[in-house]
């Protein structure tokens, strides 16, 4: 046979094939050089890719040598799967790098829209409130009932915008300003936090314990605010009963693991995934003050220091929210 012929007959017999006789063969004839033949197929999925071929060993070729083929075939294989693998892994890491800029573009975008906007909303916002208080004033005695209903409306809306307007500033100002490199103790931020809340703490009557806090490097502005975000919600999320508070502090497969855990109502499993997203509400207003933006804040706080942030919850049994903090953080991405 010749080689093509043998050839097409390892492809429909899917063997190796040994011919140490090639000269009694006709077709040697045309293949004057050529006295003995091996022939391996290399497979993949059980598809014939490849063929190996040696030829002109001296004494003819053994089934050990047939066999060493095999293997090189299957080295060869593997090799090329890898080689396909990083490959499809360099082009997806190409199209993830992309992506991440572009998210990273848009993030940038959203944060000088809010601040923009926020920014310039201060002013009028500032006027109505000034003017309704002007308007009172200069009616006097003379304001009715449902005149004096109605400002209240509008003061009390004007307040709810102040503070949604100061929390998308403080949202946008926690992505855009540059972050300081110290050592600092935790145990004097959430002291500095437990002092300034004190008011709201005597009023709820609540009780703070404070675990071991370690000393860590970080923005102690960002972290202050973290903490005073994070008991915050731990004084206001809480039903008829004071609230009881653990700042906590425990080692996790070798890595630090802060968090504020309370004895309030607690998250429904089904919501968890969306309390970091900014103006996610899970209560109304009438029944609990606030924005929907502080545990943005918070999230947006823990990734400038390359940390993360996750609650564990279940409704009526309380909430730990709890969060790494990396010792080394890159503000390459800071922006004034």
């Amino acid at each position: 046979m010749s080689a093509n012929s043998m050839n097409v007959s390892i492809i429909k017999e899917g063997k190796a094939q040994i011919i140490n006789d090639f000269e009694s063969y006709p077709e040697s004839k045309v293949l004057h050089d050529v006295n003995t033949f091996l022939l391996v197929p290399m497979k993949e999925s059980g598809k014939i890719f490849g063929i190996i071929g040696l030829a002109n060993k001296e004494f003819g070729y053994l089934q050990t040598n047939k066999e060493d083929i095999e293997i090189l075939s299957s080295i060869i294989l593997e090799t090329i799967k890898r080689k396909r693998a990083e490959k499809k892994l360099s082009e997806r890491a190409l199209e993830l790098e992309q992506s991440n800029k572009e998210i990273k573009q848009k993030n940038e975008e959203l944060d000088d829209f809010a601040f923009i906007a926020s920014h310039d909303l201060k002013e009028p916002l500032r006027k109505v409130r000034s003017f309704s208080k002007l308007l009172i004033k200069d009616i006097g005695d003379h304001l009715s009932v449902n005149a004096q209903k109605d400002i209240d409306y509008i003061m009390d809306a004007s307040s709810r915008m102040q503070s949604l307007i100061d929390d998308l500033l403080n949202l946008s100002r926690v992505g855009r300003a540059s972050m300081s490199h110290e050592k600092i103790s935790l145990n004097i931020c959430v002291n500095y936090v437990i002092d300034m809340m004190s008011p709201q703490i005597k009023d709820k009557n609540a009780t703070i314990h404070i675990h071991d806090l370690p000393e860590i490097t970080g923005d102690k502005t960002m972290i202050t605010q973290l903490y005073q975000n994070l008991i915050g919600n731990a004084l206001k999320f809480v039903h008829n009963k004071a609230p009881i508070i653990h700042l906590t502090s425990e080692i996790v497969n070798e890595n630090q693991v802060l968090g504020v855990k309370d004895n309030g109502i607690g998250i429904d499993s089904k919501y968890i995934d969306m309390i970091f997203s900014p103006f996610k509400r899970l209560h109304s207003r009438e029944t609990f003050e606030g924005t929907g933006i502080g545990l943005s804040i918070c999230q947006k706080i823990v990734k400038r220091h390359n940390g993360s942030i996750w609650v564990e919850s279940k409704e009526g049994e309380g909430s730990h929210f709890r969060f790494t903090l990396s010792t080394y953080f890159d503000d390459s991405e800071k922006r004034i």
